[in-house]
């Protein structure tokens, strides 16, 4: 048995020890002192809706108009995990016919902030959840002109369908996300979004559309979104999420916290 005794090279402070100690002190020390000196963030803070999304001013939202605000069970809600939604009906007033499939739109926005999960909650796991198939996926991008100017719109769009005794229901849903000031329509974009370690704050929510019943076809379903969200998402961008040029002006400024428009 070696003896750690004085000099005693197999004892606990001969000299790789002591080496391999330094300079792991070493590096926790810089390691500090360059999170200081960028303003790493590696823990967020909450930012707050401008307004809460139960605000939202319906009348923004013409030619669509507000019919039917849902209230999701309890359990739907801890499973979503926050409290900050709207699932919303709204009719295309422009379409008279009821059995017209995009007279009548499903809007659903979710709001994460703080340490959100940075696994969202996605209709691709949820559809599945309920049994249905997803028959086709796909990340699409498309232009628009809204009052906010041109705008670039990612959105993840997903056909699924669910046999049933006497039929099989067919449907396509479209989705995206507001993260810290981006649009993305990729999970990997909200994960990179939020955990920015230039960013003290963070935030995403999603937006999810659906049309009908009746359902209708893929491509005609697409561009019933764009012209929804031509609409819709200046609202929210304007009127709810949050100012990211002023949250990134206050963080630059020291402030502990950004406050929203909210009570």
């Amino acid at each position: 048995m070696v003896m750690a005794g004085k000099g005693g090279r197999g004892g606990i402070w001969s000299t790789p020890f002591v080496i391999s100690a330094v300079l792991l002190l070493g590096t926790a020390i810089s390691l500090q002192v360059v999170v200081a000196k960028m303003r790493i963030s590696l823990t967020k803070e909450a930012v707050p809706l401008q307004n809460p999304l139960t605000r939202l001013d319906r009348s923004k939202m013409w030619p669509y108009e507000f019919r039917h605000a849902g209230d999701l069970d309890e359990s739907v809600i801890n499973e979503l995990g926050t409290r900050e939604y709207i699932a919303w009906d709204f009719v295309d007033t422009r379409r008279k016919s009821k059995s017209d499939p995009e007279r009548r739109v499903h809007f659903f926005v979710t709001y994460y902030t703080g340490d959100p999960d940075s696994v969202p909650h996605t209709p691709d796991v949820c559809l599945l959840g309920s049994g249905y198939t997803t028959t086709k996926k796909e990340n699409i991008e498309f232009e628009m002109d809204t009052r906010l100017g041109p705008m670039t719109v990612p959105l993840r769009v997903l056909d699924s369908e669910k046999s049933g005794i006497h039929n099989k229901e067919k449907f396509t849903v479209a989705y995206l996300f507001g993260t810290n000031g981006k649009l993305t329509a990729r999970r990997q974009g909200v994960r990179f979004a939020i955990n920015d370690p230039r960013d003290r704050h963070a935030y995403y929510s999603k937006v999810e559309i659906r049309f009908g019943p009746p359902f209708p076809p893929r491509e005609q379903m697409i561009e019933a979104t764009k012209r929804f969200l031509k609409v819709a998402l200046p609202v929210l961008i304007e009127d709810h999420w949050p100012d990211w040029d002023a949250v990134k002006a206050a963080e630059s400024e020291g402030v502990v916290a950004v406050s929203g428009k909210s009570e």
